[in-house]
């Protein structure tokens, strides 16, 4: 590959990143159960670009920074509604099963809005990315375990209590998901 192919395929997965998320925010009928298989592959082929793709990862950011208030608030609120519609009521439209790996997806997406939220001048409160559907529906029981397992291993190596965002996932480690309730 010639230098400016790799920079070329970088450029190529970036829009590729971004046009699924303009995907996801835009057409409204994403969120329904019905496209469960499509939203879940758009999500994680575009999760995979911004977690390793430093460019992508950093035009993602600026975007998400720079963006209004009004608009960084409704694409956040349409992330929520994807694990309300989609996850909680599962395939058929009732309140059932949770799909795990379609929860995985969503709270990563949230998680680059989290991310830029810290470093907007017009920060949203915290209790916006909280999402009741989790709080009320998902058992947090082995996740508490596993991560409390994390940070013991952690503190007793003198390491940093840091999750990698690329690692098993893991609902404690982005507690800004959870209410007080759920982390109590």
């Amino acid at each position: 590959m010639y230098p400016d192919q790799e920079d070329d395929m970088d450029d190529f997965q970036c829009l590729c990143a971004f046009r699924g998320l303009l995907m996801l925010l835009h057409i409204e009928h994403l969120k329904d159960a019905a496209w469960t298989e499509v939203t879940f592959r758009i999500l994680n082929q575009m999760n995979e670009i911004f977690t390793y793709e430093k460019k992508a990862k950093m035009i993602l950011t600026q975007f998400l920074v720079n963006m209004n208030k009004e608009q960084f608030t409704q694409y956040l609120g349409f992330a929520q509604s994807i694990l309300c519609y989609q996850i909680i009521q599962g395939d058929k439209g009732t309140q059932g099963e949770i799909d795990m790996e379609l929860l995985e997806e969503v709270v990563r997406l949230m998680h680059w809005f989290h991310v830029a939220n810290d470093l907007r001048a017009e920060k949203l409160d915290p209790k916006d990315f909280h999402n009741n559907e989790i709080n009320n529906s998902v058992d947090l029981t082995a996740q508490m375990q596993d991560w409390s397992d994390y940070v013991l291993e952690a503190l007793s190596k003198d390491e940093p209590v840091e999750y990698p965002i690329d690692e098993e996932f893991n609902l404690c480690a982005f507690n800004w998901i959870l209410n007080t309730h759920s982390k109590s």
